[in-house]
């Protein structure tokens, strides 16, 4: 069965250091876990929820992934409001077991931004840290063109910023439809590409 589950910025990266195989444990105030049975309820979430929320880093992530069938029939559908509003509750202690059973790596298969965005914060490139979203695209178009080889470089010791960042860019018209490629070719080529948006 396919399933969804809204994120913000914080648990979107805990999850890609995960490798995208499983969520984060929940924290001690959060005792249910609750993916969603159709993308339209997950982009609800992330969409006017994650991208108001400071703690969320104003973006909502919309994630999929295949859970076990028979596994999965152990555990009731809970509607929470109209048949759309459809998710599991699935107790904390039970997240671990509830990983191991996803077949598969979870997706990213569409993203929300609020006005206050300002992405993950670049951790090897010193030339990135101080450059807002916009000059980061610069940035590494400029890469492009000169130096494909720094370019590729910097795309894998940053690729966790390139999966939360290249959906912004897409969105905001920022990024050219060659560099959206290029980025994502050298991030497929080493497994660590982790969206299902197309440009």
């Amino acid at each position: 069965m396919k399933l969804f589950r809204p994120v913000g910025l914080s648990e979107m990266e805990k999850i890609l250091k995960d490798g995208c195989h499983g969520y984060p444990p929940r924290r001690k105030e959060q005792p249910i876990f609750y993916p969603v049975l159709n993308e339209e309820y997950a982009a609800t979430i992330a969409r006017d929820w994650n991208t108001k929320d400071s703690i969320s880093g104003y973006a909502g992530f919309v994630t999929a992934f295949t859970i076990q069938d028979e596994y999965i029939k152990n555990y009731q559908v809970q509607c929470v409001g109209s048949q759309v509003h459809q998710e599991y509750w699935i107790p904390a202690e039970e997240l671990p077991t509830f990983n191991s059973m996803i077949d598969g790596k979870i997706k990213i298969i569409n993203a929300f931004y609020g006005k206050d965005y300002q992405g993950l914060m670049p951790v090897t490139i010193q030339d990135m840290k101080e450059l807002d979203l916009q000059e980061q695209v610069i940035f590494l178009d400029k890469l492009r063109q000169d130096n494909i080889k720094m370019l590729q470089e910097i795309v894998l010791k940053e690729w966790m910023l390139m999966n939360t960042n290249l959906p912004y860019w897409k969105k905001n018209q920022l990024i050219c439809e060659q560099l959206w490629l290029d980025v994502t070719a050298i991030l497929k080529e080493k497994e660590l590409y982790f969206l299902d948006i197309s440009y």
